[in-house]
């Protein structure tokens, strides 16, 4: 983040998803990068359910995540 490696960051996190799609840190870190730094709503809120179905019991700082990516989205609509 402090670099702006965003690129590079991105491209890490899907090498790590096509190795195993179940990452869970590498699934929360790039919904986290594709809404904060890249402004990819619709694909960070994707990842977001993704991460929160893996967990045993809901994270709820994700949940959060979630109903805010949801308000923004519709908002832009």
């Amino acid at each position: 983040r402090d670099s702006g490696a965003f690129d590079e960051a991105e491209a890490y996190y899907r090498r790590v998803l096509k190795i195993n799609h179940n990452d869970e840190l590498a699934i929360r870190n790039l919904g986290i990068l594709l809404d904060l730094y890249r402004g990819r709503l619709e694909e960070a809120l994707v990842l977001y359910e993704k991460y929160q179905s893996l967990q045993t019991e809901p994270d709820p700082k994700v949940k959060d995540w979630i109903f805010d990516t949801k308000s923004r989205l519709k908002a832009k609509q």
